[in-house]
């Protein structure tokens, strides 16, 4: 992690990464199951992500009901087309992300970038709803 993404806090044995290429004959969403299992991903309420190159294995993750709380993206600077990008855009539950963002996940464990409830929709800034922190008029 430190050689590619400039990540010097991220070892290759830490808890907080698990980047392997896996035999032929081990299907990632098998791994990811047993990586679920293990107790620092079981027992501590971790946020699971995995990020894959291949839209066909993320849509395959998709398929595994044990596989429900992880978050799904696909790197795009992987090999993958267009085409597929744009595809895993419209698919629910799986999200295109960049390299920039994916340093961000590994430094951080989220993506600053994404929507997450906070922040007004440019509808509702639209219609002159606005969010207002408790205690502030």
């Amino acid at each position: 992690m430190q050689e590619h993404f400039g990540l010097e806090d991220i070892t290759p044995n830490s808890p907080r990464l698990f980047a392997s290429l896996l035999p032929p004959e081990e299907k990632k969403a098998e791994a990811l199951i047993a990586i679920s299992e293990r107790p620092i991903c079981s027992e501590t309420g971790a946020r699971l992500h995995f990020v894959d190159d291949r839209l066909d294995t993320l849509l395959a993750v998709q398929k595994h009901t044990d596989l429900r709380d992880w978050n799904l993206y696909l790197a795009d600077w992987g090999y993958n087309t267009k085409a597929e990008r744009a595809a895993a855009r419209k698919t629910p539950g799986i999200r295109v992300i960049s390299r920039t963002a994916f340093i961000e996940l590994l430094k951080w464990g989220i993506l600053m970038g994404v929507d997450d409830g906070c922040e007004p929709t440019a509808d509702e800034v639209a219609a002159g709803i606005a969010f207002k922190a408790p205690g502030t008029s």
